[in-house]
């Protein structure tokens, strides 16, 4: 069965989406910001099919390659929910928007970097549809 990327997967969104990828039988790479918020989804899900990597700053350009080049063969689909989220912020484009906007665009440069060919990235709430091939890939 085919892989899928969820950042994020600690978020409320994310934790649906895997649970239905994983009832579909799909294999789910999720994308956190700690081992402590690993464990914790690791222990709520306890499924074979579920695999998780931390990315501790995914507005960090290049964050998302490791993970890339490690599940990239596979993968068929990008599920990107991850955004920080700061409850007591008052500068919230600072805090929020901008860090938001800087980690959709690292792990589209990401998928365009290691030349993963999916399906399908849902961003948000727009889908980006395509092939991310590069020359060096063809």
């Amino acid at each position: 069965m085919s892989a899928v990327l969820v950042s994020g997967a600690n978020g409320f969104i994310a934790q649906h989406i895997i649970n239905v990828l994983l009832e579909k039988g799909y294999v789910v790479i999720g994308t956190l910001r700690s081992e402590e918020k690993a464990e914790s989804l690791l222990k709520l899900f306890n499924h074979k099919n579920l695999r998780l990597e931390i990315v501790p700053d995914l507005a960090k350009s290049g964050v998302f390659d490791e993970v890339f080049t490690k599940y990239g063969a596979n993968l068929e689909y990008v599920i990107h929910t991850a955004s920080p989220c700061h409850y007591e912020s008052t500068h919230y484009e600072k805090d929020m928007l901008l860090p938001a906007l800087a980690g959709t665009q690292s792990i589209l440069d990401s998928i365009k970097k290691t030349c993963t060919r999916f399906s399908e990235t849902f961003c948000a709430n727009f889908v980006l549809r395509g092939n991310f091939q590069c020359e060096k890939c063809l």
